[in-house]
Formats: structure tokens, sequence, C-alpha cells
């Protein structure tokens, strides 16, 4: 297991060594001005620096806030990280493996009203519930691939999931549901075809299956009085349903997909760069786009706010049910975790070892 100093575990920028949660950002403010900037706050790994050989992080996947502002980063490599609101680490735990305490590719998480962590693993196919310190509680399978899930204000789970395939299947079908603590009686809330576009690369040494982004998408969020938000981008229509499930409004705009440009085709290719002339060759000649590009948002609440991420990016605001208006943030990137005024997400390049990075808008 990984061993790393403060000093190489924590990077920090624009900030004093303490750094303390602020309050919500001014939404109102930020739509009535149209446009706004993403200021970093805080990041944890990454850097290019290494202490006796190992990074901070291989891939983090999901990030959780605990209500004592302490956060922690589950790693796709089968560990996870627990850090102070500061960025100081405070412990570590898990492994690669399929026992008790053990991870296989943990891909999301998410912490209850006890301040338990519970890990959704792809690999091992299941739900694994700890205490904060990593002690092992319980396991429970759960076989389709999930995307996003969040506890709900009285324990029940509501879980956005896709069939039984790592890449989805041209017929495989998102569901989103409710169910109870025990992951026993789903309410399924909406579903959806998944309708994306594959090819297959095939050389002498290996075959690849390669998936466009260019697809129609499901998301939700739960708003602060408890209520569910979900939609999905073929349509820019989203539906809220009361904490017991009863619907409650449905938010429109008149927002239509945009065309698909060469560019977009152009950059979809390049980004298999490194895979060599061949393989982006066969992916020019085999790939099949569609005529435009589906709408692909997010969703997110923050205090009283709905927060609809769209392609640029755009962030639409609402408040309760009342639009606000648009926001653009050019460099805005959906966040896997809020904490007032900062929101979390997983940092990645060519340049740098993965991080977590903590930032706000402005």
């Amino acid at each position: 297991m990984f061993r790393l100093t403060a000093r190489a575990c924590v990077a920090l920028a624009f900030l004093p060594l303490h750094v303390s949660p602020a309050s919500a950002i001014d939404w109102k403010a930020l739509a009535q001005k149209g446009s706004g900037e993403v200021v970093t706050l805080l990041e944890v790994g990454g850097g290019g620096e290494y202490e006796e050989g190992e990074p901070t992080f291989i891939r983090p996947s999901a990030i959780c806030v605990a209500a004592d502002h302490s956060f922690f980063v589950i790693d796709y490599d089968g560990f996870i990280v627990h850090f102070s609101p500061d960025g100081e680490e405070l412990g570590r735990f898990g492994r690669k493996g399929e026992g008790p305490g053990e991870f296989t590719d943990p891909a999301s998480a998410a912490i209850d009203s006890q301040g338990r962590l519970l890990v959704y693993e792809v690999g091992n196919r299941r739900f694994s519930r700890l205490q904060p310190d990593g002690t092992f509680i319980e396991s429970r399978p759960y076989q389709d691939l999930v995307e996003r899930f969040a506890f709900a204000r009285d324990g029940s789970l509501v879980v956005l999931a896709t069939g039984d395939a790592w890449m989805p299947e041209p017929h495989s079908t998102t569901r989103l549901a409710r169910y109870a603590p025990d992951l026993s009686a789903p309410v399924f809330l909406d579903s959806l075809s998944v309708r994306k576009f594959q090819i297959i690369a095939m050389s002498k040494e290996n075959s690849t299956v390669v998936s466009t982004p260019y697809y129609v998408q499901m998301d939700f969020c739960l708003l602060a009085d408890g209520s569910i938000a979900y939609g999905h981008g073929d349509e820019y229509e989203i539906h809220i349903v009361e904490p017991d499930l009863r619907p409650r409004a449905t938010l429109r705009r008149d927002i239509t997909p945009r065309a698909l440009t060469d560019q977009d085709r152009n950059d979809y290719v390049s980004s298999f760069e490194n895979n060599g002339e061949e393989f982006m060759a066969r992916v020019r000649s085999s790939v099949v786009f569609p005529g435009h590009v589906p709408l692909n948002f997010r969703l997110f609440s923050d205090g009283p706010f709905l927060i609809v991420v769209r392609d640029g990016p755009v962030l639409d605001v609402f408040e309760g049910e009342r639009f606000l208006g648009e926001v653009s943030v050019p460099k805005f990137r959906s966040p896997r975790a809020i904490d007032g005024e900062r929101y979390y997400r997983p940092s990645y390049s060519r340049e740098k070892l993965p991080s977590v990075v903590a930032y706000t808008v402005r």
C-alpha cells in the first residue's frame, strides 16, 4: 500500500494554509451577470511529485464530503484516502481484491446519515458499506452497472444504473430507481434505451470496441427539500418529483441539439492518436455519427438552486421552478461532490499526475 508524506499529498493554490468551507455560491448574481470563472481553492495529489516512488492517486473516481467537512477520495485502483478540510491526509485503506474491505474498480460512493461510506464496485458488482476508518460492515450484490447513486433523506437510495455491460450494448436500458436502504423494493422512476454508436477496430494484436460520445444520457440529483430532479438529453425536459414520488413539476426550455460538425468528427478521431495510424484509420472509416449531438447535460443542486450543465459549458440556473438565467463558465466541469462554496472533482492531464481539486465559481 502507498505511504506518502503530507508534503507529497497536498498542493495548495491561491489560499493560505487553512481552508474553511465558505458560504454558497451566489447563483442569483451569476445568473444576472451571465458569466463566471472557475477558481481553484485546493488541490490534493498531482503536481508531478513522487514520494517513495508512488503517486497519491492512480485514478480518482468518486469523492464524498463528510459532515465535518473532511472528504474521502475513492480511487479506481482499489483504495480510499481520507483528507481533512485543509487537504491533509488523515488515513488510507483498502486494496484490490474480492474480500471484505477490498475493492475491485470502485467507481461511485456516498455517505449516509450516520457518516458511513457506501461504495459501488464495478469489478465485484456489489455495494460495500464501511465505517469512516475503513472498518468493513457488509456487502450486497448489485449486478447492473451503476453510474451514480445518492442517499435520500429517509435513508433510501436513488440509483442510476445500466444493464449488465461495461460498455452498454445498443439495446440495453438505463434505469433510475429508488430502493429501500437494504437495496430491496425498487420503485422505478424513469428508463431510457441506450442509443450508443459503436465500432470494433481490429488488428493482429488486438480487438477494441469503441463507443462514440454522441449518445443520449440520463442524469438526476436530489434537491434540498428531498425532491428528485431527473431528465435525459433527447429533449430539454427535467422532471421533479416529491420525496414521496408524487410528480411536482416539469422544467422545459426551448433548447435543441446542435448539428454535428466536421470539427466534432475530427476531434473524436484524433482522440485515438496514441493507438496508431492503423487504428485511427479504422475508426475514421467505420464509425457512424448521428446528424446531431444530443443534449449532454448534468444536474446538480446547491441549496435552493438546481443547476443544469450543458455543452459549452453553459449553466442553466433554476430556483425552485423558476428559471433565473444562463451562466457561461468555459472551464467548468460538473462536480462529484459539493461542500458549501467548494466543489470537488478529479483532475487529469498528460503533464501531471492525477489529483483532486476543490474549486468555486465567481
